[in-house]
């Protein structure tokens, strides 16, 4: 009968723990006039369902944004955990507050979270100090040593704006030369890379780093070329926002979300993919690069 008990109590805590969640905090309540404070957002959603991110806008409030982190994500069985960070200060004195923040999720009901005032104070002013007289400027004998620090310094910040520069001419060149060689229409260049990266076995020889990150290229150039889409310094979630409307059919769209995850989670959190799931992945990229081709008119008789 115990034993019953103790696993009814265990099922309520695991049905109750895998719940859909989201968390706004900060590291403090109280902070000086322009001093920096951290804001962290973490949520969990269900990783089959397409969720709308919250916003924070800088100046609302009197809240000041200096610098927003990446939107980070984890794949936990059935669930996804979603966690960015914020580093943010505020010039107003008072009380200011941060607003509440909502995350959308398909077929769930918005999740909110509370409102968190920061209370914006003036550094301490010390008043009781002793005043002293304002003394002569000091002659500072001339040091040669320091002149020949100064033209050392300027000798190699000139070699090291030179190298820079050969450096960026000759990827350029090298750019050009790329360019001039992938004249092939994007698709047929696409399905041609994605037949050499079949044919190279990569996954079967246990580099499935190297077989998603190559896939992920093909994807990002192609959108490039095609869309002229910003795509290859994207992330994963970033990318998903940007082919979506690019997708002729939900299933399209679906395949690629799970593929650009799938990559993300392979490539930087070290998990194993099966292997049906690496098929899986081409095919998706494939299937769409093939959703763009236009469809041929037939010719009249």
């Amino acid at each position: 009968m115990k034993s019953r008990i103790l696993a009814f109590i265990l099922l309520l805590s695991s049905s109750a723990f895998a719940q859909l969640s989201f968390e706004a905090k900060v590291d403090t309540n109280q902070i000086k006039l322009g001093e920096p404070i951290q804001l962290e957002l973490s949520a969990k959603v269900p990783k089959a369902a397409e969720y709308t991110w919250p916003l924070l806008e800088s100046g609302q409030n009197g809240i000041e944004i200096i610098e927003s982190g990446k939107l980070d994500s984890l794949i936990k069985g059935d669930w996804i955990q979603l966690h960015q960070r914020f580093t943010l200060t505020s010039f107003d004195s008072g009380e200011v507050e941060i607003p509440a923040l909502e995350l959308s999720v398909e077929d769930e009901e918005v999740q909110r979270s509370s409102p968190i005032a920061i209370l914006v104070y003036f550094p301490e002013i010390k008043e009781e100090q002793d005043y002293f007289d304002i003394k002569a400027p000091r002659e500072i004998p001339f040091n040669y040593w320091l002149l020949a620090y100064w033209g050392l310094g300027a000798a190699g910040l000139a070699a090291l704006i030179y190298y820079l520069w050969k450096f960026w001419q000759k990827r350029k060149n090298r750019g050009e030369k790329q360019v001039e060689e992938i004249q092939i229409p994007p698709i047929e260049w696409a399905l041609e890379e994605l037949n050499k990266l079949e044919a190279k076995g990569l996954w079967q020889d246990g580099k499935a780093k190297a077989y998603f990150s190559e896939l992920d290229e093909i994807l990002k150039i192609f959108l490039e070329r095609k869309f002229g889409l910003k795509a290859l310094e994207s992330t994963a979630e970033e990318l998903i926002v940007k082919i979506k409307p690019l997708c002729k059919e939900e299933r399209h769209f679906n395949n690629l979300k799970n593929s650009l995850r799938l990559s993300a989670m392979v490539k930087f959190a070290r998990q194993q993919s099966l292997p049906e799931e690496n098929v899986q992945a081409l095919d998706a990229v494939r299937d769409f690069v093939n959703s763009q081709e236009a469809p041929k008119l037939e010719a009249d008789v």
